[in-house]
């Protein structure tokens, strides 16, 4: 039997009203199945993503409290339904796998079929089809996929033009969506800008800003116009940005004007000008542009390409 007290849940944050309302839906389950059950009925119709993280926490420990010493506690565990719908139970399904088990022995004693089938369920785009799945003439350095050639970026985009490719919250905004017609073209515009300042394929291009829609679509439009894309954490310092540069011998790097977090404005884009890099495109954090550009720098707008097809 679990036992929710009303005042320890006033005491972690939540109001009278809502603690009320949450004591009294706990009250009603049936405590006579099992705690994983138990734990999933109330982590997903009961408690809110609203309510504070330590009722979650407490509530959770309180329904694991006999739990022996050194056991797993799961946070989170699928239901049956769930289950039924992953992409692990369909693939077994298709092939007459019946379990996790015989998924993972396919997996190994009969690889090239194996990866044959992942390669039509995911649906992966070639550009030139490949021989065969592997030679293993040396079996220490296989070659995989030999004779293929493919841009990645193509199989990313598959999905229904209108359907949602990326739901975002810009600091201080509202929830955004932008659509995979929407991506794939302004993919195509960073595509066309990198060829438009006259860089080749296998160019590197870094991108040190925070993760929004549009650092998505440069990742695939620099994929899109065959260079390399160099990751760089937007919380490093300049002299550990400077030597990511160096090693990957970056041409370009896409940042922003300032992060903001918290109410809080951040310098970024002053940070990566003194890594030293050799060209610089600069995405407004807001409406417009928070910075004043070193000469040869330019804005996003100026970078980005009118045409937003490409042809990879």
């Amino acid at each position: 039997m679990i036992s929710i007290e009303l005042k320890k849940l006033l005491e972690l944050g939540m109001d009278q009203k809502r603690a009320a309302d949450l004591v009294a839906g706990i009250e009603k389950i049936d405590t006579g199945q099992s705690t994983e059950n138990l734990w999933r009925h109330i982590s997903k119709q009961l408690l809110l993503p609203d309510d504070p993280i330590a009722v979650h926490e407490w509530i959770w420990h309180s329904v694991y409290a006999d739990a022996k010493e050194n056991e797993v506690i799961p946070c989170w565990s699928p239901s049956e339904e769930e289950i039924e719908e992953s992409n692990i139970s369909k693939f077994n399904e298709a092939h007459g796998l019946k379990s996790y088990m015989e998924l993972h022995s396919y997996s190994v004693l009969k690889k090239s079929q194996f990866l044959q089938n992942v390669v039509e369920e995911l649906g992966i785009v070639f550009g030139e089809p490949f021989n065969e799945v592997a030679d293993y003439s040396d079996p220490n350095t296989p070659e995989w996929f030999p004779g293929a050639k493919m841009n990645i970026a193509d199989s990313c985009l598959k999905s229904p033009e209108d359907r949602a490719a990326i739901v975002y919250h810009k600091e201080g905004g509202k929830i955004e969506e932008m659509s995979y017609s929407e991506l794939d073209s302004l993919s195509n515009q960073v595509a066309n800008g990198l060829m438009n300042l006259g860089y080749k394929k296998g160019g590197a291009m870094a991108i040190d800003m925070v993760m929004t829609a549009e650092a998505v679509a440069i990742y695939l439009g620099i994929l899109k116009a065959g260079c390399v894309v160099v990751s760089i954490a937007d919380s490093l310092a300049s002299d550990e940005i400077s030597k990511r540069l160096v090693i990957s011998n970056t041409l370009l790097v896409f940042t922003q004007d300032v992060v903001q977090r918290m109410g809080k404005k951040l310098p970024m884009y002053t940070k990566v000008q003194e890594a030293n890099p050799q060209k610089v495109v600069v995405l407004p954090s807001g409406d417009d542009l928070e910075v004043e550009l070193v000469e040869g720098d330019l804005a996003w707008g100026e970078f980005l390409s009118d045409r937003n097809d490409f042809e990879t």
